[in-house]
């Protein structure tokens, strides 16, 4: 066979052919004699046949390179100190891991935080032993991430479809009454709706569209009466204050409370908070079957995030 092959270099064979022969001790002229040997005996295979010891040179600058580049990583890994470090590191990763998969879960959308921002349902805040689960990126696959991502931007549109629904009916309330709400916890002696006359309507509502018969009021709604310390009106319900004014006032309120319950009941608002909470179940379902599957398997082992990557 002719002088190697022009314009290209060793082939994986030949190296590993070279580098056997280093490592046992031959010289670069030895090499050369072996080459000459083997074409002699018509032995060669696929080798190329070589006679520049230049070549061979360059082979062990190669392979001495090669060989500090190991040494030097196997004194790294064999550190105990640094060996310690990466088990903690690890057992890290796997608490995170382990604890986000816990985390997971979906309320029913009467449970559902407000306003938006203050959602629990994804933890991403580190407890002790644990790491920020944004930062493992490098330890799970790619396709899971983008679970992540596509139940995030879900969960925000559940969100946001449940904010509405209680703004739509509160505004609702207001009109038909004709009063305000007041978040205020202050004793007044204005008329006024408190938050909870339409919260209940709420919570009823998507009680009712989860499949509740009689949602959380039941068919007849256990309205009550009350009075305050300056002659107002209260009106109650379920144990909780969620009007106040005068007789007339709190009569119409009661009508109005138990008209808009009705009206919303099966409504397609509640309907679509369901098809959201539905979808976003599935999905969650599907995320934390994976991290179970990354954490059977420990594949989280092979990558490398920001917290590791100076300890390999």
């Amino acid at each position: 066979m002719p002088e190697g092959r022009r314009g290209k270099g060793p082939t994986p064979e030949e190296l590993e052919f070279i580098y056997q022969l280093l490592v046992v001790g031959y010289g670069d002229a030895d090499i050369i004699e072996k080459y000459e040997e083997l074409k002699k005996h018509g032995k060669l295979g696929s080798l190329p046949y070589r006679s520049d010891i230049r070549f061979i040179r360059q082979r062990r600058r190669e392979l001495e390179a090669v060989r500090r580049v190991l040494e030097k990583d196997f004194r790294r890994k064999a550190d105990p100190v640094l060996a310690g470090y990466r088990r903690k590191h690890l057992e890290e990763v796997e608490n995170t891991i382990r604890r986000q998969k816990d985390k997971l879960s979906v309320s029913s959308p009467r449970y559902a935080p407000f306003p938006p921002e203050l959602d629990q349902l994804l933890i991403y805040t580190p407890d002790q032993g644990m790491l920020p689960f944004r930062k493992l990126d490098k330890h799970l696959p790619e396709t899971l991430w983008a679970k992540f991502k596509q139940r995030e931007l879900k969960h925000s549109d559940y969100l946001e479809s449940c904010s509405q629904l209680l703004k739509e009916i509160e505004d609702e309330s207001e009109k038909r009454t004709g009063l305000r709400t007041d978040r205020s916890t202050a004793q007044h002696n204005d008329s006024r709706l408190t938050p909870l006359f339409s919260r209940l309507i709420y919570e009823d509502i998507c009680e009712w569209a989860s499949g509740s018969l009689l949602g959380i009021l039941g068919n007849d709604p256990d309205y009550k009466f009350g009075s305050g310390p300056n002659g107002e009106r209260w009106l109650w319900l379920s144990s909780k204050r969620i009007a106040e004014g005068s007789p007339a006032e709190i009569e119409h309120c009661r009508m109005v409370h138990e008209e808009i319950l009705r009206q919303y009941r099966k409504s397609e608002e509640a309907q679509r908070l369901v098809q959201l909470c539905e979808e976003l179940t599935m999905l969650t379902e599907t995320i934390r079957a994976e991290l179970e599957q990354v954490l059977l398997a420990r594949s989280y082992i092979e990558g490398q995030c920001d917290f590791c990557r100076g300890l390999w």
